[in-house]
């Protein structure tokens, strides 16, 4: 779960004006400390990108269709290639 940017900048306003230490602060407010301590260096949510697929969604999906009891292994050398799993000959 992503914090707003208020919030973090109101725990880290309480955790200054009471002069609390970092898990003094992580813990008043059912936080991780490693939370603030991030917040501290960059308040700011990291921008998130769009998550870039190995394979083409739509061919996975049609070859889904055409054969929907396939094993994961066998999938994978249709889309190009995967080691067989350990232990198969």
């Amino acid at each position: 779960m992503s914090h707003s940017v208020d919030f973090r900048r109101h725990v880290l306003n309480v955790r200054e004006k009471e002069k609390w230490s970092i898990r003094e602060t992580a813990k008043r407010f059912h936080i991780g400390a490693t939370s603030i301590t991030r917040w501290l260096k960059r308040i700011e949510k990291n921008p998130s990108s769009p998550r870039q697929r190995k394979i083409d969604k739509a061919a996975l999906l049609k070859d889904v269709e055409r054969y929907p009891d396939a094993y994961q292994h066998e999938r994978g050398k249709r889309f190009g290639g995967v080691p067989k799993p350990f232990g198969r000959p």
